[in-house]
């Protein structure tokens, strides 16, 4: 079973305690913006099944913030992390919720929407 929604990069015991579950392979549902995407990127190199991670074009999405969606989004730092990180990022998630990005939501969409998606599917 394939998990396309899940926050199994939060802590390094994620990936085992979802493979319990009979899980083979998991995307970590942005969990992380691009200041701390190495920590969800090493728990999916680690990972006994095979993981991938959305990167959060916000600031870490366990930082709930209301109504600053936007300000926190950083598109050259998203890009930077990347193109250093292709074969685990699987994508871009812009938390478009009343709670996060409130009247904002276009914005955060339009700087989501600013380079192109990894290139890279395995």
């Amino acid at each position: 079973m394939i998990d396309i929604h899940t926050h199994t990069a939060r802590s390094k015991e994620g990936p085992g305690l979802v493979l319990q579950d009979g899980v083979t392979g998991w995307i970590d549902a942005g969990s992380q913006g691009a200041d701390h995407i190495e920590d969800t990127i090493a728990v999916a190199k680690t990972s006994p099944e095979q993981g991938r991670v959305l990167i959060n074009i916000d600031a870490p999405a366990s930082c709930r913030r209301r109504h600053h969606g936007h300000r926190h989004a950083d598109v050259a730092a998203a890009k930077d992390a990347i193109a250093r990180n292709r074969e685990y990022i699987a994508g871009v998630k812009a938390r478009l919720s009343r709670d996060v990005a409130g009247p904002n939501d276009s914005e955060v969409l339009r700087r989501t929407q600013k380079w192109p998606p990894p290139s890279t599917c395995r």
